[in-house]
């Protein structure tokens, strides 16, 4: 029997996004990521664990933020700086007990993110996010490539041959570029970051400091 997931399908219809809100609009708490970041991975790992600690009224909002816009060049995977940063995420994940096999590949996430953009439409994105940072961060995979995307999408319940047509097609470009002015207005300038309103938390942290970092954000506190 099929197991995947159902998500919408039919025709493709016109991207339905909307403007980013200023900050001071700001009505859910913003979770500023990279899928190839592995500190972005880590922490949306951990809050799969530990929960948003928002009510079901203020979810937590992810938003893409490339670490490399094309056409800037890829992250040498043995550049010092990044190999110790993800040498420190790494053990990181070991001490919380998380599965991370640090790739030997980082590419230009834009079509990632395009993939992302889709299945918000389609009612899969939780699904396909958990499957692009698996197949980076665990089963190794290139998901710069379409054709890999595509794969992942399938598998996530999206239809094969819509996915690889928007993304032919770079359908959800904008999507993806109104997503990082969301982070630039908000002044974030690295992953993982999370931002409500005036407040934000930035870099690697503890579950324990999520939750209290969330917590923060209850105005009777």
């Amino acid at each position: 029997p099929n197991t995947r997931p159902e998500c919408a399908h039919g025709v493709i219809e016109p991207p339905s996004w909307t403007a980013a809100p200023s900050m001071l609009e700001d009505k859910n708490t913003l979770f500023f990521f990279d899928y190839v970041d592995p500190g972005s991975y880590l922490a949306s790992t951990l809050l799969a664990d530990i929960g948003s600690g928002l009510d079901a009224a203020e979810p937590l909002d992810f938003r893409g933020f490339e670490v490399r816009v094309p056409p800037a060049p890829l992250i040498e995977p043995t550049d010092t700086d990044w190999l110790t940063y993800q040498q420190n995420v790494t053990s990181f994940a070991e001490a919380m007990d998380v599965e991370l096999n640090p790739p030997t590949l980082v590419p230009w996430t834009r079509k990632a993110h395009e993939l992302g953009a889709h299945a918000r439409e389609r009612d899969c994105y939780p699904e396909v996010r958990s499957a692009l940072f698996r197949a980076h961060f665990i089963e190794g995979l290139d998901i710069g490539r379409i054709d890999v995307l595509v794969g992942i999408a399938a598998a996530s319940g999206l239809d094969r041959s819509e996915t690889k047509a928007a993304l032919d097609v770079d359908r959800y470009t904008e999507a993806v570029e109104s997503d990082r002015a969301m982070g630039e207005e908000r002044n974030v300038v690295g992953v993982p970051t999370f931002v409500r309103g005036a407040k934000r938390l930035e870099g690697l942290r503890s579950p324990d400091e999520i939750r209290s970092w969330m917590r923060s954000l209850d105005p009777h506190t």
